[in-house]
C-alpha cells in the first residue's frame, strides 16, 4: 500500500527488486500494488482512513464504499481470475499506507489477512474508547464508529516497523487531526506510544495480542528522490516478516 504520493508503481518497483535478488529463497508468489487515486479517494480521510467516512467524518459510509473493502475484492478477483485455491494474503503498507494497513485490521478484523505490516505511519488510531477519532475510538459527532471486534482484530498478525534513523519532527502537515501532535513530535514517538498503548489495553482486556514491533536501521525515505521513495531496508524487512527464508537481510 503506497504512501500520500498515490505512486504504487514505484512500491512494486521496490519488492520486485527485494524478489529478484531472493528467488531462490522462495516460490512465487503475486505482487500486487493497488492505487488509490487522489481523484477517487481525495485526501487523508478517502485513502489513510479507509473511505470509511466522509470528508467532516461525520457520516459513515456502507463498508461497500470502504477503501478497504476494495483490498478484499481485489483478493476476490485475483482468485477467480488466475484459479487461485488461496484463502489468505498478506498486506503492507508504507507512511500513509501504513495508517491504512493498521486501520484495516482494527476496522475490518474478519479481512483474509494472513499477516499485515505496517512501516513509518505518521498517525494512529489507539484502540481506546476514551481517545477521539480518528486517535481513537471515541466519537462525539455524526454517526458512531462500528462495532469493533478487538479480540479478533488482535489475534492477527500484525508488525509494526519503524526506522530509528526516522526521529527528526514533523512538520505540521503531518497533524490532519488535533490529536495527532499528542502521540509524539516524529514518527519514532509517534509508533513507540502507539504500540505501548496497544499492549496496555490488550493486557487491560486480558487478551493475547499477536501484534509485534520492530525496530530497523532506516529512515523514513531515500533522500533526493523524484517522487520520494521507501527507504529499501524497510522493504527488506518488511519482506522479511512474510518470507523468512530470505537471504543478506540483517535488520538488527
Amino acid at each position: 500500500m503506497h504512501g500520500e504520493k498515490r505512486n504504487a508503481k514505484d512500491y512494486r518497483s521496490d519488492w520486485r527488486k527485494i524478489y529478484s535478488s531472493n528467488s531462490d529463497s522462495q516460490p512465487n508468489f503475486i505482487l500486487l500494488a493497488p492505487q488509490f487515486a487522489q481523484k477517487d479517494f481525495p485526501g487523508s480521510a478517502s485513502y489513510n482512513l479507509g473511505n470509511m467516512f466522509t470528508k467532516s467524518l461525520k457520516r459513515l459510509k456502507s463498508q461497500d464504499q470502504w477503501a478497504f473493502s476494495h483490498i478484499e475484492n481485489i483478493f476476490d478477483f485475483v482468485k477467480k481470475s488466475k484459479k487461485l485455491q488461496l484463502s489468505t494474503y498478506y498486506i503492507y503498507g508504507h507512511s500513509a499506507g501504513a495508517q491504512f494497513v493498521h486501520r484495516m485490521v482494527i476496522f475490518m478484523p474478519h479481512a483474509r489477512i494472513r499477516k499485515a505490516v505496517a512501516a513509518e505511519a505518521g498517525s494512529y488510531t489507539v484502540p481506546d474508547k476514551y481517545m477521539e477519532y480518528p486517535c481513537g475510538l471515541r466519537k462525539q459527532t455524526g454517526n458512531q464508529l462500528p462495532l469493533v471486534e478487538l479480540k479478533t482484530a488482535f489475534s492477527t498478525p500484525m508488525t509494526i516497523i519503524l526506522g530509528t534513523k526516522d526521529n527528526k519532527p514533523l512538520s505540521g502537515e503531518h497533524d490532519t487531526y488535533s490529536c495527532d501532535a499528542k502521540q509524539g513530535s516524529n514518527r519514532w514517538n509517534r509508533g513507540e506510544y502507539f504500540y505501548t498503548q496497544v499492549k496496555r489495553i490488550a493486557n487491560s482486556r486480558k487478551e493475547n495480542l499477536s501484534w509485534t514491533f520492530k525496530k530497523v536501521t532506516a529512515a523514513h525515505i531515500v533522500a533526493h528522490t523524484n517522487p520520494p521513495i521507501e527507504d529499501p531496508m524497510l522493504v527488506s524487512c518488511a519482506a522479511l516478516e512474510f518470507f523468512p527464508n530470505f537471504k543478506g537481510i540483517n535488520c538488527n
